[in-house]
């Protein structure tokens, strides 16, 4: 994940946890921790799943 992935991926939960301080408190809110938390380590399990795929050569998009 490289530096404009992960500061997209914290704007995006930045901004969907902003919800909660301006909005009635809903699930959305509380689900934009999620991109943060991901962000902030730089380890995303989609990419990390997508590579061992790759790595098998079972792959579907390539």
């Amino acid at each position: 994940m490289d530096g404009v992935e992960r500061l997209l991926r914290f704007a995006f939960g930045f901004l969907l946890f902003s919800l909660l301080l301006t909005a009635p408190v809903t699930p959305l809110g509380w689900l934009g921790l999620v991109p943060m938390l991901i962000a902030i380590p730089g380890l995303c399990p989609v990419h990390a799943l997508r590579a061992h795929l790759r790595r098998d050569g079972d792959d579907p998009s390539a």
